[in-house]
């Protein structure tokens, strides 16, 4: 018996040295390893995209209570895995109403929830996770997105594809359309590291008993594959709705925010946390 208990031990030992050794490694990476978003995403009146630093309030936005609309953050300063939130995401253009959907996303979406932030606190949930069938994006972006989700959610690398970054919603929507099993899509309008930006998910269909299929997220829009015959995207955003909607606005080429390699790394998992993970 204490021979079996050495052996138990020892492999229990290589374990923990090897997951030790790869923690030190997402340590030690030069890589991006979050990309919460370290601004604010709010739509307009026109849907167009308003992108505000943490710490101040939305330019000319009041709210239905008479308050203005504010962007704050998690941490000072703002980086990493701290996240940015608005006061309301109902002031800040959400909306259910019409084909396309502002501040929701499709499922509840885990795969995306380590690299992408709410963006609120108290976020309600949709009914359920989606199934992923292809995720469109950047390389660098999906990578990340991949290598930190696939042990938990239903994102892996073969579901990953840098063929094309689509700029707009709408070009997300074009893709699910394309896609024979897609029957919605969630499209990533939020500002963070340029590597994320545009990042466009197919799914499944959900079928829930109960709850709503959407959820709440800053700066996502979805949709379904094909918007029903007669209908207008445009009347899912603007208070008159308005055509001109941020479905096809394109993001802005240049959002990248300046970070120290440092900066990228996950803060507040500390060596300890990794020691601790890797041991139990």
């Amino acid at each position: 018996s204490s021979n079996i208990m050495s052996r138990a031990l020892a492999s229990m030992s290589g374990a923990v040295a090897a997951n030790l050794i790869a923690c030190l490694w997402i340590l030690g990476a030069p890589q991006s390893r979050a990309a919460w978003g370290w601004v604010c995403t709010s739509f307009d009146d026109n849907m167009d995209f308003v992108y505000t630093d943490p710490g101040s309030s939305v330019a000319g936005k009041t709210c239905d209570d008479g308050t203005g609309l504010s962007c704050s953050c998690s941490g000072d300063p703002c980086r990493g895995r701290e996240e940015a939130a608005l006061s309301s995401l109902s002031c800040a253009g959400q909306s259910s109403e019409g084909c396309f959907k502002y501040h929701l996303s499709y499922g509840s979406l885990p795969s995306a929830s380590v690299l992408i932030g709410k963006g609120m606190e108290n976020a309600s949930a949709a009914c359920a996770e989606a199934t992923i069938l292809k995720v469109y994006g950047r390389s660098a972006g999906l990578a990340d997105l991949a290598a930190w989700s696939s042990s938990w959610t239903g994102m892996s690398e073969d579901l990953a594809d840098d063929s094309t970054t689509p700029a707009t919603a709408s070009a997300c929507q074009e893709l699910c359309a394309d896609h024979e099993d897609c029957g919605f899509f969630t499209f990533v309008a939020q500002k963070s590291n340029t590597e994320y930006e545009g990042i466009c998910f197919l799914f499944e269909s959900l079928n829930c008993s109960e709850g709503s299929v959407y959820g709440d997220w800053m700066g996502m829009i979805s949709g379904p594959k094909a918007c029903p015959a007669g209908s207008d995207v445009g009347d899912s955003g603007g208070p008159e709705g308005n055509a001109s909607v941020g479905t096809n606005k394109t993001l802005p080429e240049k959002t990248t925010l300046a970070m120290s390699a440092a900066d990228k790394l996950l803060p507040s998992l500390t060596p300890f946390a990794f020691i601790s993970a890797a041991l139990f």
